[in-house]
């Protein structure tokens, strides 16, 4: 949160407290601005609103201003109290640079009664969405950039089981180094106001301003209808208005039913009417988040975001049908580096395609003489139908983008399809790679499209892949029958029941996830017994525990999130540590990991913070070696110079604010300077790209709590130098080219807020 432009500045935050300009809640003269809520002291009142009042205010241990945001007393009233402590605790977790933090939480006895505030982040000099791009007279291009920063960060809240429920400009501020931030994420449900914005509200301008971005179905004031699809739509309001500066509907002067009606039934006013640059890709993204039914708008906000990122990188879309025309002239803007490497891609994937043909017609050829081959030609099946398989792993391996993976899983499971055709032949027994292969690239393709979470990258539709797990799942169901004692079906039965628990932990709904995990669980247990279980289904398991940990998370049991977790690494322990295989010790490093997570959150959940950092440090201290361990022993292995990094920021990040802020800020400086070398050795690894942007920001973001400038100033300094030595030698390379640009916009922003927060003489 912060003060808007025109709210008066607070010199110091030890200044006398400000008389406030308006009485926020209509109460006694005393009440309009405390002197203290908790312990925090209150130095200026920043806006009321429907909910209540947001303060500027000062907490003093650990000392920062924050945005105190309390609660009107109508809208929470005593019987809601217990559940808002329990949404607020799940709000406090989220981490995201691109959504305001929230620091504490409870409740305020006030002469009024129990009022329910959150202390969160203070936003310098921060103006509203919208504001902020009128002012800056920000391109459309700036403006869809910006936009896809906000998707990303709504999405980290739905991959939490958390919808915002009340999107708009107001609740995106841009501080003064241009970042947006989301403010109120989730604290509608922690109040239930989003049922109240239509009940019981009075101030007609404040419940226009809500249900302008208002979903249909939010319409209904059923809160229990509302899922992440609704935030899909709300933010397709705001792309309208951000890209338009107005709204998809005049409604108004409109009395409130006829918002409703207008809402639910009437269609948007084209966005290529209000201004003609916007036809083409940008009205039909906008018009597909403002689908009235959310079957079909895009299914999640990665997916809003990765259509506009296709059409800035111009690629086609996925929200209108992709004409031979239009994908030619999308492919035609492309540069020509990238050009000739989609050439020698395709043509490797086709000669992998006509040898897969090829194979085809001569296991065709060979049916009148099976009686005699019947045995090779079981091999040659076998043979063709792994190659498919080997080409979609050698794609996960190099720089292939999202779209080529999903369109060469897709012909690998067609290929697959064939071959289990031609193998149905009553004279040929079946091959179990190719009823592998078939199972495996739909599993790959809802991978792909968005429905594991451990996809590194995708398309964001956890919804259509469910459809492809459950042919998967038919497939796999049908060799269980026939192979009871296989261990491959049986490890493929639990690998898609955990892709079903994750599609429902994607789209908010971890209670329903939890029992598919658990289920995973109590199934293998029966393998155990059967004396079928190998290495690949204890992975499994254990995987299955700690998303059952996640989801124990989200329901604020900090205990039982701990046990499951060490019931996880207790299990590979048990039954892998034998092996010692490099795969084996980062999942183990990453388990620990996790562990000291669940440590000093249960800890911490009723003791101090310092006890439960204690305790939580040995097992981020033990993972940081075993990851050490593995980036030495394998210098060339981009993932484990990547882990390591990685493993020094989460050391940094338990010791920010309090811990050991020595070692904290010696370890992330150093995973910075490793990220940055490595990238200079190996310019075209796309991860360690990404990972060097996502790890400065974090670098950006941890400095105030462990002793302030200039680490971040020097760590960016550093990448930007090696990224323009880079550039230089290859300035036809468009990805460097772009991962310098968003470098030095932030080694700019760093600068400028550097100057800000130095003292002055």
């Amino acid at each position: 949160m912060t003060t808007q432009d025109d709210t008066p500045e607070t010199g110091s935050m030890d200044e006398t407290v400000p008389q406030a300009p308006q009485d926020p809640f209509e109460i006694p003269e005393t009440l309009r601005i405390p002197e203290q809520i908790d312990g925090f002291r209150v130095v200026s009142l920043i806006a009321t609103g429907g909910m209540g009042a947001v303060y500027e205010a000062v907490q003093e241990t650990p000392r920062r201003r924050v945005a105190l945001k309390v609660i009107r007393p109508g809208i929470a009233s005593k019987s809601l109290l217990a559940r808002f402590a329990f949404e607020a605790q799940t709000l406090a977790r989220l981490r995201h640079p691109n959504i305001a933090q929230i620091y504490q939480t409870g409740t305020w006895e006030s002469t009024l009664g129990e009022m329910p505030y959150f202390a969160m982040e203070y936003i310098p000099n921060a103006v509203p969405l919208t504001e902020y791009a009128n002012q800056h007279t920000l391109s459309i291009r700036d403006r869809l950039v910006m936009f896809m920063k906000i998707c990303n960060a709504v999405h980290h809240g739905h991959l939490r089981g958390i919808v915002h429920r009340d999107l708009k400009p107001g609740n995106i501020l841009v501080g003064g180094n241009g970042e947006p931030k989301l403010i109120d994420f989730g604290v509608a449900r922690a109040t239930d106001s989003d049922q109240a914005a239509v009940t019981q509200m009075t101030s007609l301008g404040q419940l226009i301003g809500t249900m302008q971005y208002m979903s249909p179905e939010q319409c209904n004031a059923d809160p229990d209808d509302i899922d992440a699809r609704s935030d899909v739509y709300s933010l397709g309001v705001v792309l309208y208005e951000l890209v338009s500066n107005h709204l998809p509907y005049d409604i108004k002067e409109a009395a409130l039913h006829e918002m409703v009606r207008v809402i639910q039934e009437d269609p948007p006013t084209q966005l290529s009417t209000v201004d003609n640059r916007l036809s083409g890709d940008v009205e039909t993204i906008a018009r597909k988040a403002l689908e009235k039914t959310r079957e079909r708008r895009y299914q999640s906000a990665l997916e809003l975001r990765s259509d506009i990122g296709r059409h800035l990188d111009d690629e086609p879309i996925l929200a209108r049908p992709a004409s031979r025309i239009y994908l030619l002239r999308k492919f035609a803007r492309r540069n020509r580096a990238l050009f000739a490497c989609s050439v020698i891609i395709s043509c490797l994937i086709l000669g992998g395609l006509i040898w897969t043909s090829i194979s085809l017609s001569i296991i065709s050829g060979q049916r009148d003489k099976l009686q005699v081959v019947n045995a090779d030609l079981v091999d040659q099946i076998d043979a063709a139908a792994l190659l498919g398989g080997d080409i979609y792993a050698q794609l996960n391996r190099i720089d292939a983008s999202v779209d080529i993976r999903h369109d060469i899983a897709q012909i690998v499971r067609d290929r697959a399809d064939a071959l289990a055709a031609i193998a149905s032949s009553p004279d040929v027994s079946p091959a179990t790679s190719i009823q592998k292969a078939q199972i495996q690239a739909r599993i790959d393709i809802g991978d792909v499209l968005g429905g594991s979470r451990s996809a590194y990258t995708n398309l964001g539709r956890p919804i259509e892949a469910q459809t492809l797990y459950e042919e998967a799942t038919e497939l796999n169901s049908t060799w269980l029958d026939r192979s009871p004692d296989h261990p491959k079906p049986h490890q493929l039965h639990l690998m898609l029941l955990t892709r079903f628990g994750d599609v429902r932990y994607l789209t908010g709904a971890p209670d329903q996830a939890r029992v598919y995990y658990m289920q995973v669980t109590e199934e293998a247990e029966e393998l155990f017994a059967r004396k079928i279980a190998a290495d690949e289904h204890v992975y499994l398991i254990s995987q299955a525990r700690e998303r059952i940990a996640d989801c124990d998370a989200e329901a604020g049991d900090v205990a039982s999130m701990r046990a499951q977790v060490e019931k996880a690494r207790a299990l590979l322990e048990t039954h892998i540590a034998e092996t010692a295989t490099a795969e084996y010790a980062r999942s183990m490093a990453l388990l620990i990991r996790r562990q000291g997570f669940a440590i000093y959150e249960h800890i911490s959940s009723t003791d101090e913070d310092a006890a439960a950092r204690e305790q939580a440090r040995p097992a981020y201290e033990e993972s940081l070696t075993i990851f050490q361990d593995l980036a030495e022993s394998e210098p060339a292995n981009g993932r484990a110079q990547r882990d390591w990094a990685w493993a020094r920021y989460y050391l940094a990040y338990l010791e920010a604010g309090g811990g050991n802020e020595t070692r904290g800020r010696s370890e992330l400086s150093a995973g910075a300077v490793q990220l940055i070398e490595y990238l200079s050795r190996n310019p075209s690894d796309a991860d360690a790209r990404r990972d060097l942007v996502l790890y400065l920001q974090q670098v950006v973001d941890l400095e105030p709590y462990l002793g302030g400038p200039p680490m971040a100033q020097q760590a960016v300094q550093q990448a930007t130098e090696a990224l323009e030595r880079l550039h230089r030698q290859s300035p036809s390379d468009r990805n460097l080219k772009s991962l310098l640009t968003q470098v030095q916009q932030m080694q700019d922003a760093v600068s400028e807020n550097d100057q800000d927060t130095a003292p002055s003489n």
